[in-house]
């Protein structure tokens, strides 16, 4: 038996046996967990639905289809034209598909996919999600997705597009003013006019994908007066139930004993303590472990070293959207049957302005090292240092944490285009480029050279790290800091560096900037629930 599963961290670990108890307020948010937003999909040659979704490539579009869809519809990209209650319509193979007068009224929709060479998989995600998005438009509830033939890679099309319109039909809505006519239709059922065979177990493996990035999203979406660090664990725990994924908390008092102060220390002020959920999947006891660390700060006032102006609050609920994600993607990998042993570690806390809440200059012991606060708005490396350090002692074969850690990484990145990655591992520089490409969970690599370490060095102080390095490069010096904490010490009291990645999702939070416009998303005031598909992706990689 590895080392891992020898620790009493791992022993402790279980699934849950029975539908976690939950109080009754968290009752509306646990029904809308447990049930996926798509309930209804299949694939079929007929439907009976009034919104039909009809891919075309620009190579098909010839004059005898400009003569039905209209001369400026030439099937580029995005372009789409929607023609109301026809007689006919042009099938999958050139043939018209008949409907008689005494038919229900159906909108027949065309979407330009552009030259077929080009139509790959975030191509097919997005047509999935603009199907979604156009039967809201025209207030049904089902839905139709017609694409024509395909020589290849059918049930990887299908998957993606089920992909895509799973993410596209997510809502968060709390509105309760809107007149019942004005309601936004949320579209349930889905069909796929594909009768092949093999594809429903390609559509089944998309719709697990997007309720699990869609789970991620609404955990993220709870606003502060609905999700506190008590609420965000039992709901973790109904998950874990859900995904049948071992499931352990240790309290900040526990950490405190293991000689791991981040989480307690960043959440004294509260008046909910935090915790750290930890998530289990494993597989195989003698395959190597891989370990995921989350921040998981539901509310982020800064502390003591309040955000200023009062707007930058705006959107800290969201600041736990890496631990969610974390969550999401081992219960992906659980219901998907990809990769091997995996232990997320999700270090929830408030951040709060109290009279218990620590202020700058405080010294905290995380692991072997001691750490001067001097900023008490860089709290997530202080929760996430517990991780990875706790993590570290399994001795895994690598640590990845996923966070909104830096503002640093949105100056760099660009908003809504791409998450960073630090890492000094070749091997995970590369596991993470190649799931970025597959998944359109794109990735900016930056180097970190050991000198960025020097900026969160205690410098003759009385601590051996800093929680804050110079403003340059801000994003450096904070995967510096955690990659600091990614060791355990052998047999002969000689420190081993474990492989460490570090994503900074800060850029991609919310559908701002570069992803205002992407379907599968509601625009800037939402999460994206990014880093789900990304570590599917890589855990099944590994």
């Amino acid at each position: 038996m590895t080392n891992f599963m020898k620790s009493r961290l791992v022993r402790n670990l279980a699934v849950p046996s029975s539908k976690p108890g939950i109080a009754k307020e968290l009752e509306r948010h646990a029904d809308i967990i447990l049930k996926p937003t798509i309930t209804n999909v299949g694939n079929s040659s007929s439907s009976n639905s009034k919104v039909k979704i009809l891919g075309v490539f620009q190579e098909d579009v010839d004059d005898r289809v400009k003569a039905k869809i209209g001369p400026q519809f030439e099937g580029k990209p995005g372009q789409r034209t929607i023609v109301y209650d026809v007689d006919y319509v042009l099938g999958r193979h050139g043939r018209r598909i008949l409907y008689g007068r005494d038919e229900p009224k159906c909108y027949f929709v065309y979407v330009g996919l552009g030259p077929k060479n080009k139509f790959d998989a975030e191509a097919a995600r997005k047509f999935g999600a603009v199907a979604v998005r156009t039967a809201e438009e025209l207030k049904s509830a089902e839905v139709d997705i017609l694409l024509p033939t395909l020589e290849r890679k059918l049930a990887e099309t299908a998957e993606n597009i089920v992909l895509g319109a799973g993410l596209a039909s997510y809502r968060f809505n709390r509105k309760i003013g809107t007149p019942k006519n004005e309601e936004p239709t949320q579209v349930n059922s889905l069909t796929l006019m594909m009768p092949e065979p093999g594809i429903f177990d390609a559509i089944e493996r998309g719709l697990i994908r997007a309720d699990c990035q869609n789970t991620s999203r609404y955990l993220t979406d709870m606003p502060s007066n609905e999700l506190n660090t008590g609420r965000y664990v039992s709901l973790l725990q109904l998950l874990a139930w859900k995904y049948e994924l071992q499931f352990g908390i240790l309290t900040p008092e526990q950490l405190l004993e293991m000689g791991r102060g981040g989480i307690y220390t960043v959440g004294r002020g509260a008046a909910v303590p935090g915790a750290m959920v930890i998530l289990g999947r494993f597989t195989d006891e003698k395959a190597p472990l891989d370990v995921l660390v989350g921040k998981g700060i539901v509310f982020d006032t800064g502390g003591y070293s309040l955000k200023t102006p009062s707007e930058h609050m705006n959107g800290m609920h969201m600041d736990m959207q890496g631990s969610a994600s974390v969550a999401g993607a081992i219960a992906a990998a659980a219901k998907l049957s990809v990769g091997g042993n995996v232990l997320g570690l999700l270090c929830i806390a408030q951040n709060a302005v109290g009279p218990e809440a620590v202020m700058p200059t405080a010294i905290a012991k995380i692991g072997d090292r001691t750490v001067q606060i001097m900023n008490t708005d860089a709290e997530g490396r202080l929760v996430m240092g517990d991780g990875v350090s706790v993590g570290s002692e399994l001795r895994p074969r690598s640590i990845t944490t996923l966070s909104t850690l830096t503002g640093a990484c949105i100056l760099a990145c660009g908003e809504g285009m791409r998450a960073g990655l630090m890492t000094t591992d070749d091997k995970l520089r590369e596991l993470y480029l190649r799931a970025g490409e597959v998944t359109g969970e794109k990735i900016q690599p930056f180097f970190m050279d050991h000198p960025f370490l020097t900026g969160v060095l205690g410098k003759g102080g009385p601590a051996d790290l800093l929680n804050l390095g110079p403003r340059p490069g801000g994003h450096l010096t904070a995967q510096a800091f955690l990659k600091a904490f990614a060791h355990h010490t052998n047999s002969k009291g000689k420190e081993v560096e474990v492989p460490y990645a570090g994503l900074d999702m800060a850029p991609v939070m919310t559908a701002d900037g570069a992803l205002a416009e992407d379907p599968r998303f509601r625009g800037a005031k939402y999460a994206t629930g990014w880093g789900v598909q990304l570590l599917t992706e890589a855990l099944a990689r590994k």
